[in-house]
């Protein structure tokens, strides 16, 4: 997911006035999925209506190449085909559950046109006119569109609001000086969006910075305002209850009972890394990052767990979410990490494998067929128990 960098909004302050400039360029998971970033974040990143600044998500590296279950890379970063709207297509009925709150297939092809359409508007590259990047990018936008309905819901739950008058304001720091309002509207035209499909979007994006302003980092230092703020929402992630029935960029979805989707990416010290190639062997596929305490926690036992298990047919491959390896190959030393360790850098593996918080450990046997998934930290004795169950010895 995007490293995005937002202003928040104090409702109890007057808007400042909206000032004349073009949007910002917003920072990519992956520089070759230049489309990739969507509107989402650049919308949130230019909300500059308060004063207190908050990094979302973990910090952006500069990319790989690397593949999840059929990803696309563009490492040329051309936009490819002018960008046609994304029909529903043959996407199911209910694309997400959110505490048991439907999100519609329209839902997800409304949010993802308003993407392209503001891409355009702004003057970057779209998404090329094909059904595996559309495909893909509508993976991207669906799990943007899930956490802002778990933060919609978080903020209902502490009457948390959002007012029209912030929601314009938002939308003319993102206009400036990039786009007229003639231009707006034929975009949203040529989309099949209207004006009110837009302001709900915007309204959201506000609701969302209120409610972390207001109930997550007031009085927070701001040094340790993205590590508050992370730790809160991924606990958030955690205890909702969310279904995903979207799969990545070829349709490929991880559940307990069928084949592990394959995935080739880069290791943290510059390996080709294929999960294929452990076939054979049992695999605890645990996912992390250095900023999470949960994953802390368990990450020496898991580490007990992988030199035990290594001479019994069993391998322990850890998915850093996020992260660049300068900041992931400290890590390794401290907890003293001889395993495979990978690096998705543009978040399409855990898209592949559903994560929606970290850590996240599946246990694959040694025909590749995913026998248990489990969500949060997990005791010893538990991994022990799985670790038995898949080893070949």
């Amino acid at each position: 997911m995007p490293w995005i960098k937002i202003e928040m909004v104090d409702p109890d302050k007057e808007p400042a006035p909206a000032r004349s400039r073009p949007a910002p360029t917003a920072q990519l998971a992956a520089e070759g999925h230049k489309w990739l970033a969507p509107v989402l974040g650049l919308v949130v990143m230019v909300l500059v209506l308060g004063a207190v600044a908050l990094a979302l998500r973990s910090q952006a590296p500069t990319a790989t190449p690397q593949t999840a279950a059929g990803a696309i890379y563009n490492p040329t970063g051309s936009s490819g085909a002018a960008g046609n709207t994304v029909p529903v297509g043959d996407l199911p009925a209910v694309v997400a559950r959110v505490n048991g709150k439907d999100i519609t297939n329209r839902q997800l092809v409304n949010e993802t046109n308003l993407n392209i359409a503001m891409l355009r508007l702004t003057q970057r590259p779209v998404p090329p006119d094909d059904p595996q990047s559309q495909r893909l990018m509508q993976v991207q936008v669906l799990n943007e569109v899930i956490d802002g309905e778990i933060l919609s819901q978080e903020a209902a739950r502490q009457g948390v609001m959002v007012t029209d008058q912030q929601a314009l304001q938002a939308l003319a720091q993102v206009q400036g000086s990039s786009f007229t309002d003639a231009q707006l509207q034929a975009e949203l035209a040529r989309s099949g969006l209207t004006r009110d499909d837009l302001m709900t979007w915007f309204r959201r994006q506000v609701l969302s910075n209120n409610l972390i302003a207001q109930k997550v980092v007031a009085g927070v230092a701001q040094a340790d305002q993205q590590n508050t703020y992370k730790t809160w929402f991924n606990d958030l992630q955690s205890r909702a209850q969310t279904e995903m029935f979207l799969g990545s960029a070829d349709g490929a979805v991880a559940k307990v009972g069928s084949p592990a989707p394959d995935f080739t990416t880069t290791s943290a010290d510059g390996q080709s890394l294929r999960l294929s190639s452990y076939k054979g062997k049992g695999v605890i596929l645990n996912f992390w990052a250095t900023w999470c305490p949960p994953c802390r926690a368990e990450m020496p036992y898991i580490t007990k767990v992988s030199e035990e298990y290594k001479d019994k047919g069993l391998v322990v491959v850890g998915i850093d979410m996020q992260e660049a390896a300068e900041l992931v190959t400290p890590f390794l030393k401290q907890f003293s990490m001889q395993f495979p360790v990978g690096l998705d850098l543009t978040g399409e593996i855990a898209n592949t494998y559903r994560v929606r918080a970290i850590p996240t450990t599946y246990f694959i046997d040694s025909q590749g067929v995913i026998q248990q998934m489990h969500r949060g930290s997990i005791s010893e004795a538990l991994l022990r128990q799985y670790a038995k169950s898949i080893a070949v010895q």
